[in-house]
């Protein structure tokens, strides 16, 4: 496949087959602008490669919008590339992307990053005047930290 335009602010550089959008944001998020360059990368028949430093993250939403249209994350190691949950370091973007990868998302996707964790969670409750709004996020909070007793967890602990 030839070398794609695709007429998109976002787009950085084109290939056979994919567009790559760089950032080198800490934290990459599913914005609209984004968005509308998977989906338009989607509907081309093209890979979107979102391609970031390794010590970038990405937010939940964004992480599921390049599994759902099929777009790629690699991140770039000095001047060569690494797909995002893949060992494999290359020295193009393209075979970094068709690398197979050992995970779907990595904690630790660079040498010295530091591990972290994500959890999205959703409490639905009615409303009355005894709601504690926060609450489930303390104790969320304390018992990943394993504090023994969540009980003291509060604005008052």
């Amino acid at each position: 496949m030839d070398d794609v335009t695709l007429a998109h602010p976002l787009v950085d550089a084109v290939g056979p087959g994919f567009v790559v959008h760089e950032t080198d944001a800490a934290v990459v998020e599913c914005s609209s602008e984004r968005t509308g360059l998977l989906l338009e990368a989607r509907r081309a028949g093209v890979v979107a490669v979102l391609l970031t430093p390794g010590s970038s993250r990405l937010t939940v939403a964004m992480s599921a919008m390049l599994r759902r249209t099929a777009s790629s994350w690699v991140v770039r190691e000095g001047d060569r590339y690494r797909a995002a949950g893949s060992d494999v370091v290359a020295d193009d973007v393209a075979t970094a992307m068709l690398a197979p990868q050992t995970v779907t998302r990595s904690a630790t996707i660079g040498p010295g990053a530091v591990p972290w964790v994500e959890a999205l969670v959703s409490v639905h409750h009615p409303a009355s005047e005894a709601a504690t709004l926060g609450r489930t996020a303390e104790l969320l909070l304390a018992g990943l930290a394993g504090l023994a007793d969540v009980g003291d967890v509060g604005p008052e602990a």
